[in-house]
């Protein structure tokens, strides 16, 4: 004879085959609605972040080639 607490466990193991409420009501019609694509967004975010690191990869480029150092102020006495 099982214990009580071997029959709790092996009923919590068990799927539950009722849906969830809010699942239920809220979301009835779910697998009829048409899904949002958010691509353009996340490809817009993705597109200037290589954006931005094209840039500094050029800046870099630029500023290593030559020898007089443009972008340091100058220290005044």
């Amino acid at each position: 004879m099982p214990t009580l607490k071997a029959i709790h466990i092996c009923n919590s193991h068990q799927p539950t085959l009722q849906p969830k409420i809010a699942k239920e009501y809220v979301f009835a019609n779910a697998e009829r609605r048409p899904k949002k694509k958010y691509d353009r967004t996340t490809m817009a975010i993705r597109n200037a972040g290589e954006c931005a690191d094209m840039k500094v990869i050029t800046l870099n480029k630029l500023t290593a080639k030559r020898k007089v150092k443009c972008l340091e102020n100058p220290h005044y006495a």
